[in-house]
Protein backbone atom coordinates (compact mmCIF):
# COMPACT_ATOMS: atom_id res chain seq x y z
CA UNK A 1 0.00 0.00 0.00
CA UNK A 2 1.41 3.39 -1.01
CA UNK A 3 2.33 5.73 1.81
CA UNK A 4 2.07 9.50 2.01
CA UNK A 5 5.75 9.90 2.85
CA UNK A 6 7.17 7.99 -0.10
CA UNK A 7 10.09 9.74 -1.75
CA UNK A 8 10.38 10.58 -5.43
CA UNK A 9 13.48 10.30 -7.57
CA UNK A 10 14.56 13.29 -9.65
CA UNK A 11 13.04 11.57 -12.71
CA UNK A 12 9.55 11.08 -11.19
CA UNK A 13 7.79 13.62 -13.43
CA UNK A 14 9.30 12.03 -16.55
CA UNK A 15 7.91 8.65 -15.50
CA UNK A 16 4.42 10.09 -15.13
CA UNK A 17 4.63 11.92 -18.47
CA UNK A 18 5.69 8.68 -20.20
CA UNK A 19 2.71 6.78 -18.79
CA UNK A 20 4.46 5.06 -15.89
CA UNK A 21 2.17 3.25 -13.46
CA UNK A 22 3.61 4.50 -10.16
CA UNK A 23 3.66 2.24 -7.09
CA UNK A 24 5.34 2.24 -3.70
CA UNK A 25 8.67 0.41 -3.59
CA UNK A 26 11.39 0.58 -0.90
CA UNK A 27 10.04 3.92 0.34
CA UNK A 28 9.85 5.51 -3.14
CA UNK A 29 7.21 6.04 -5.81
CA UNK A 30 8.54 4.02 -8.73
CA UNK A 31 7.21 2.90 -12.15
CA UNK A 32 5.84 -0.65 -12.17
CA UNK A 33 5.46 -0.53 -15.94
CA UNK A 34 4.78 1.89 -18.79
CA UNK A 35 2.40 1.79 -21.78
CA UNK A 36 4.09 -1.24 -23.37
CA UNK A 37 3.33 -3.40 -20.32
CA UNK A 38 5.73 -5.58 -18.32
CA UNK A 39 6.01 -8.50 -20.78
CA UNK A 40 6.66 -6.29 -23.83
CA UNK A 41 9.16 -4.25 -21.78
CA UNK A 42 10.98 -7.44 -20.80
CA UNK A 43 11.24 -8.52 -24.46
CA UNK A 44 12.34 -5.03 -25.50
CA UNK A 45 15.34 -5.25 -23.14
CA UNK A 46 16.29 -8.68 -24.48
CA UNK A 47 16.23 -7.36 -28.08
CA UNK A 48 16.98 -3.63 -27.95
CA UNK A 49 17.81 -1.29 -25.05
CA UNK A 50 15.87 -0.61 -21.86
CA UNK A 51 16.20 2.38 -19.57
CA UNK A 52 15.73 1.94 -15.81
CA UNK A 53 15.59 4.62 -13.13
CA UNK A 54 17.39 3.05 -10.17
CA UNK A 55 18.03 6.32 -8.34
CA UNK A 56 16.35 4.89 -5.23
CA UNK A 57 19.52 2.84 -4.68
CA UNK A 58 22.11 4.22 -2.26
CA UNK A 59 25.30 5.71 -3.71
CA UNK A 60 28.26 6.43 -1.45
CA UNK A 61 31.83 7.62 -1.85
CA UNK A 62 33.97 6.04 0.88
CA UNK A 63 37.38 7.64 1.40
CA UNK A 64 40.42 7.34 3.66
CA UNK A 65 43.52 5.23 4.18
CA UNK A 66 41.60 2.27 5.68
CA UNK A 67 38.85 1.84 3.06
CA UNK A 68 40.18 -1.49 1.74
CA UNK A 69 40.52 -2.75 5.33
CA UNK A 70 36.89 -1.81 6.05
CA UNK A 71 35.44 -3.70 3.08
CA UNK A 72 37.73 -6.68 3.62
CA UNK A 73 36.30 -6.90 7.15
CA UNK A 74 32.55 -6.34 6.61
CA UNK A 75 32.49 -8.65 3.55
CA UNK A 76 34.16 -12.04 2.87
CA UNK A 77 35.92 -10.57 -0.18
CA UNK A 78 39.39 -9.01 -0.39
CA UNK A 79 39.78 -5.40 -1.56
CA UNK A 80 43.53 -4.89 -1.22
CA UNK A 81 44.50 -6.03 -4.72
CA UNK A 82 41.78 -4.47 -6.86
CA UNK A 83 42.87 -2.47 -9.88
CA UNK A 84 41.78 1.16 -10.08
CA UNK A 85 38.32 1.26 -11.65
CA UNK A 86 37.55 -2.40 -10.86
CA UNK A 87 34.13 -3.21 -9.36
CA UNK A 88 33.32 -6.19 -7.16
CA UNK A 89 29.97 -7.76 -6.24
CA UNK A 90 29.93 -8.94 -2.63
CA UNK A 91 27.82 -9.16 0.53
CA UNK A 92 27.78 -7.19 3.79
CA UNK A 93 27.77 -9.65 6.71
CA UNK A 94 26.50 -9.68 10.28
CA UNK A 95 28.33 -11.47 13.10
CA UNK A 96 26.16 -14.57 12.54
CA UNK A 97 27.40 -14.87 8.96
CA UNK A 98 24.04 -13.70 7.58
CA UNK A 99 23.71 -11.26 4.70
CA UNK A 100 22.87 -7.65 5.61
CA UNK A 101 22.89 -6.63 1.94
CA UNK A 102 24.42 -7.48 -1.41
CA UNK A 103 26.40 -4.57 -2.81
CA UNK A 104 28.77 -3.49 -5.57
CA UNK A 105 32.02 -1.85 -4.45
CA UNK A 106 34.26 -0.02 -6.95
CA UNK A 107 37.82 1.09 -6.27
CA UNK A 108 38.86 4.31 -7.96
CA UNK A 109 42.08 4.78 -5.96
CA UNK A 110 43.55 3.28 -2.78
CA UNK A 111 41.81 6.07 -0.87
CA UNK A 112 38.53 6.37 -2.79
CA UNK A 113 35.86 3.71 -3.24
CA UNK A 114 32.32 4.03 -4.64
CA UNK A 115 29.53 1.78 -3.32
CA UNK A 116 25.99 1.06 -4.50
CA UNK A 117 23.54 -0.21 -1.84
CA UNK A 118 20.06 -1.67 -2.16
CA UNK A 119 17.26 0.86 -1.68
CA UNK A 120 15.52 -0.91 1.19
CA UNK A 121 18.78 -1.53 3.06
CA UNK A 122 20.83 1.64 2.54
CA UNK A 123 20.03 3.24 5.93
CA UNK A 124 20.80 -0.04 7.73
CA UNK A 125 24.01 -0.48 5.70
CA UNK A 126 25.24 3.04 6.45
CA UNK A 127 24.54 2.77 10.18
CA UNK A 128 26.30 -0.59 10.27
CA UNK A 129 29.42 0.57 8.42
CA UNK A 130 29.69 3.75 10.48
CA UNK A 131 29.50 1.68 13.67
CA UNK A 132 32.30 -0.61 12.46
CA UNK A 133 34.48 2.40 11.54
CA UNK A 134 33.96 3.90 15.00
CA UNK A 135 34.51 0.58 16.80
CA UNK A 136 37.76 -0.19 14.93
CA UNK A 137 38.91 3.47 14.80
CA UNK A 138 39.46 3.35 11.03
CA UNK A 139 40.46 6.30 8.85
CA UNK A 140 37.28 6.16 6.74
CA UNK A 141 34.79 8.86 5.73
CA UNK A 142 31.41 8.50 4.03
CA UNK A 143 29.90 10.89 1.49
CA UNK A 144 26.33 9.72 0.88
CA UNK A 145 25.07 11.02 -2.49
CA UNK A 146 21.43 11.68 -1.60
CA UNK A 147 20.45 13.71 -4.67
CA UNK A 148 22.46 11.87 -7.33
CA UNK A 149 20.58 9.86 -9.98
CA UNK A 150 21.44 6.35 -11.15
CA UNK A 151 20.22 5.22 -14.57
CA UNK A 152 20.66 1.69 -15.95
CA UNK A 153 20.99 1.22 -19.72
CA UNK A 154 20.53 -2.47 -20.54
CA UNK A 155 20.23 -4.63 -23.65
CA UNK A 156 22.11 -5.74 -26.80
CA UNK A 157 21.94 -2.23 -28.28
CA UNK A 158 23.22 -0.52 -25.10
CA UNK A 159 26.76 -0.02 -26.44
CA UNK A 160 25.59 1.99 -29.45
CA UNK A 161 23.22 3.97 -27.22
CA UNK A 162 26.04 4.84 -24.79
CA UNK A 163 28.36 5.62 -27.72
CA UNK A 164 26.05 8.53 -28.51
CA UNK A 165 26.77 9.84 -25.01
CA UNK A 166 30.54 9.37 -24.74
CA UNK A 167 31.84 8.34 -28.17
CA UNK A 168 33.75 5.26 -29.32
CA UNK A 169 35.75 4.85 -26.10
CA UNK A 170 32.77 2.89 -24.76
CA UNK A 171 34.05 -0.09 -26.77
CA UNK A 172 37.10 -0.24 -24.48
CA UNK A 173 35.04 -0.40 -21.27
CA UNK A 174 35.47 -3.69 -19.40
CA UNK A 175 32.77 -5.66 -17.58
CA UNK A 176 32.70 -4.95 -13.81
CA UNK A 177 34.73 -1.76 -14.22
CA UNK A 178 33.70 1.87 -13.72
CA UNK A 179 34.92 5.06 -15.37
CA UNK A 180 34.68 8.75 -14.52
CA UNK A 181 34.05 10.53 -17.82
CA UNK A 182 32.36 13.57 -19.31
CA UNK A 183 29.63 13.02 -21.89
CA UNK A 184 29.71 14.72 -25.29
CA UNK A 185 26.91 16.89 -23.89
CA UNK A 186 29.12 18.09 -21.01
CA UNK A 187 27.73 15.99 -18.12
CA UNK A 188 30.18 14.55 -15.56
CA UNK A 189 29.22 10.91 -14.99
CA UNK A 190 30.39 7.63 -13.52
CA UNK A 191 29.69 4.81 -15.99
CA UNK A 192 29.85 1.26 -14.65
CA UNK A 193 29.81 -1.77 -16.95
CA UNK A 194 27.29 -3.50 -14.71
CA UNK A 195 23.56 -4.27 -14.51
CA UNK A 196 20.77 -6.46 -13.19
CA UNK A 197 19.37 -8.02 -16.38
CA UNK A 198 22.12 -10.37 -17.58
CA UNK A 199 22.33 -8.34 -20.79
CA UNK A 200 25.16 -6.18 -22.02
CA UNK A 201 24.69 -2.90 -20.19
CA UNK A 202 25.76 0.05 -18.09
CA UNK A 203 24.78 1.97 -14.98
CA UNK A 204 25.32 5.74 -15.08
CA UNK A 205 25.61 7.88 -11.96
CA UNK A 206 24.93 11.58 -12.63
CA UNK A 207 23.81 14.75 -10.86
CA UNK A 208 21.67 15.86 -13.83
CA UNK A 209 19.32 12.86 -13.90
CA UNK A 210 16.47 14.54 -15.77
CA UNK A 211 18.79 15.84 -18.48
CA UNK A 212 20.43 12.45 -19.03
CA UNK A 213 17.06 10.61 -19.02
CA UNK A 214 15.70 13.04 -21.63
CA UNK A 215 18.77 12.57 -23.83
CA UNK A 216 18.53 8.78 -23.69
CA UNK A 217 14.79 8.50 -24.34
CA UNK A 218 15.21 10.30 -27.68
CA UNK A 219 17.05 7.25 -29.04
CA UNK A 220 14.86 5.01 -31.24
CA UNK A 221 16.25 1.83 -29.64
CA UNK A 222 15.39 2.97 -26.09
CA UNK A 223 12.21 2.35 -24.07
CA UNK A 224 11.70 3.07 -20.35
CA UNK A 225 11.34 -0.09 -18.28
CA UNK A 226 9.55 -0.58 -14.95
CA UNK A 227 9.98 -2.73 -11.85
CA UNK A 228 7.87 -5.60 -13.23
CA UNK A 229 10.22 -6.34 -16.13
CA UNK A 230 13.25 -5.63 -13.97
CA UNK A 231 12.20 -8.51 -11.71
CA UNK A 232 11.49 -11.01 -14.51
CA UNK A 233 14.76 -10.10 -16.25
CA UNK A 234 16.87 -10.69 -13.13
CA UNK A 235 14.95 -13.90 -12.34
CA UNK A 236 15.75 -15.39 -15.76
CA UNK A 237 19.49 -14.93 -15.21
CA UNK A 238 19.51 -16.14 -11.60
CA UNK A 239 20.29 -12.90 -9.78
CA UNK A 240 19.10 -12.84 -6.16
CA UNK A 241 16.79 -10.14 -4.80
CA UNK A 242 17.50 -8.92 -1.28
CA UNK A 243 14.55 -9.55 1.04
CA UNK A 244 13.41 -12.51 -1.06
CA UNK A 245 16.46 -14.63 -1.86
CA UNK A 246 18.87 -13.10 0.66
CA UNK A 247 18.40 -12.03 4.27
CA UNK A 248 20.20 -11.70 7.60
CA UNK A 249 19.78 -15.41 8.44
CA UNK A 250 21.08 -16.84 5.16
CA UNK A 251 24.83 -17.32 4.67
CA UNK A 252 26.50 -16.74 1.29
CA UNK A 253 27.24 -20.47 1.11
CA UNK A 254 23.54 -21.35 1.41
CA UNK A 255 22.80 -18.64 -1.16
CA UNK A 256 25.22 -20.23 -3.67
CA UNK A 257 27.44 -17.14 -3.46
CA UNK A 258 30.57 -18.92 -2.17
CA UNK A 259 32.52 -17.38 -5.04
CA UNK A 260 32.53 -13.99 -3.23
CA UNK A 261 34.55 -15.58 -0.38
CA UNK A 262 38.27 -15.09 -0.93
CA UNK A 263 40.60 -17.73 0.54
CA UNK A 264 43.18 -15.04 1.43
CA UNK A 265 40.62 -13.29 3.65
CA UNK A 266 39.98 -15.17 6.90
CA UNK A 267 39.38 -12.26 9.26
CA UNK A 268 35.94 -10.96 8.39
CA UNK A 269 32.65 -10.54 10.24
CA UNK A 270 30.81 -13.87 10.58
CA UNK A 271 33.82 -15.87 9.34
CA UNK A 272 33.33 -18.70 11.85
CA UNK A 273 29.95 -19.74 10.48
CA UNK A 274 30.74 -19.07 6.83
CA UNK A 275 34.04 -20.97 6.76
CA UNK A 276 32.31 -23.82 8.61
CA UNK A 277 29.47 -23.82 6.05
CA UNK A 278 32.03 -23.96 3.27
CA UNK A 279 33.97 -26.82 4.86
CA UNK A 280 31.20 -28.89 6.43
CA UNK A 281 28.42 -28.16 3.93
CA UNK A 282 24.96 -26.70 4.53
CA UNK A 283 21.50 -28.14 5.18
CA UNK A 284 19.80 -26.03 2.52
CA UNK A 285 20.85 -24.15 -0.59
CA UNK A 286 19.47 -21.86 -3.25
CA UNK A 287 18.44 -23.56 -6.49
CA UNK A 288 16.34 -22.85 -9.55
CA UNK A 289 12.86 -24.30 -10.02
CA UNK A 290 10.96 -24.80 -13.31
CA UNK A 291 7.22 -25.38 -13.28
CA UNK A 292 6.43 -28.18 -15.74
CA UNK A 293 2.85 -27.14 -16.53
CA UNK A 294 0.57 -24.14 -16.42
CA UNK A 295 0.49 -21.84 -13.41
CA UNK A 296 2.62 -19.10 -11.88
CA UNK A 297 4.91 -19.76 -8.93
CA UNK A 298 5.26 -16.99 -6.36
CA UNK A 299 7.57 -16.33 -3.42
CA UNK A 300 6.46 -18.15 -0.28
CA UNK A 301 5.06 -21.22 -2.06
CA UNK A 302 5.89 -24.48 -0.28
CA UNK A 303 7.93 -27.10 -2.12
CA UNK A 304 7.46 -30.86 -1.64
CA UNK A 305 9.45 -33.97 -2.56
CA UNK A 306 8.34 -36.45 -5.24
CA UNK A 307 6.19 -38.25 -2.63
CA UNK A 308 4.05 -35.06 -2.46
CA UNK A 309 4.11 -35.31 1.35
CA UNK A 310 7.60 -34.33 2.54
CA UNK A 311 8.07 -30.59 2.67
CA UNK A 312 11.60 -29.80 1.46
CA UNK A 313 11.69 -26.03 1.18
CA UNK A 314 10.08 -22.76 0.12
CA UNK A 315 10.16 -20.62 -2.99
CA UNK A 316 12.07 -17.38 -2.33
CA UNK A 317 11.21 -15.84 -5.74
CA UNK A 318 8.90 -16.80 -8.55
CA UNK A 319 7.17 -15.47 -11.62
CA UNK A 320 6.60 -15.79 -15.35
CA UNK A 321 9.52 -15.89 -17.79
CA UNK A 322 8.58 -14.08 -21.03
CA UNK A 323 11.72 -15.39 -22.76
CA UNK A 324 10.96 -19.04 -21.94
CA UNK A 325 7.14 -18.84 -21.76
CA UNK A 326 7.02 -20.70 -18.45
CA UNK A 327 7.03 -20.08 -14.71
CA UNK A 328 10.42 -20.07 -13.03
CA UNK A 329 11.70 -19.37 -9.54
CA UNK A 330 14.39 -19.67 -6.91
CA UNK A 331 13.97 -21.78 -3.79
CA UNK A 332 15.85 -22.89 -0.71
CA UNK A 333 15.69 -26.69 -0.64
CA UNK A 334 17.10 -29.26 1.75
CA UNK A 335 20.44 -30.33 0.28
CA UNK A 336 19.35 -33.94 -0.23
CA UNK A 337 16.64 -32.76 -2.64
CA UNK A 338 18.56 -29.96 -4.36
CA UNK A 339 20.06 -32.02 -7.21
CA UNK A 340 19.40 -30.69 -10.72
CA UNK A 341 16.67 -32.63 -12.51
CA UNK A 342 15.00 -33.81 -9.30
CA UNK A 343 11.22 -34.19 -9.44
CA UNK A 344 9.46 -31.88 -6.99
CA UNK A 345 6.02 -30.34 -6.43
CA UNK A 346 5.09 -26.74 -5.72
CA UNK A 347 1.95 -25.76 -3.84
CA UNK A 348 -0.03 -23.20 -5.87
CA UNK A 349 -3.53 -22.19 -4.72
CA UNK A 350 -3.98 -25.39 -2.77
CA UNK A 351 -2.79 -27.72 -5.55
CA UNK A 352 0.53 -29.53 -5.85
CA UNK A 353 1.90 -28.91 -9.35
CA UNK A 354 4.87 -30.82 -10.84
CA UNK A 355 8.18 -28.98 -11.14
CA UNK A 356 11.87 -29.67 -11.54
CA UNK A 357 15.04 -28.54 -9.77
CA UNK A 358 17.33 -26.67 -12.16
CA UNK A 359 20.15 -24.20 -12.29
CA UNK A 360 18.88 -20.76 -11.26
CA UNK A 361 20.41 -19.42 -14.50
CA UNK A 362 17.52 -20.05 -16.88
CA UNK A 363 18.54 -17.71 -19.70
CA UNK A 364 21.91 -16.69 -21.13
CA UNK A 365 22.01 -13.46 -23.10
Amino acid sequence: MSGLNEKRTAIYEQHVEMGGKMVGFAGYKMPLNYKLGAIAEHKWVRNNCGLFDVSHMGQVFVTGSDVADLFSYVTPSDFHNLHDGEAKYTVLLNDRGGIIDDIIVTKFTDREFYVVLNAGRKVIDMDYMRAIVEQKKLDVNFNYLESRSLIAIQGPKSVEVVAELIGDKVHDFKYMNAYKVQTLQGLDVIISRTGYTGEQGFEVSVNEGVELWSLLTKNEFVEPIGLGARDSLRLEVGYPLYGNDLNEDISPVEAALSWVIRKENLNFVGAERILSDKEQGVKQRRVGVKLLGKGIMRAGAEVFAADQVTKIGTLSSGGFSPSLDMSIGQAYLLKAYAKKGSEIYVSIRGKLLPAEVSSFIFYKA
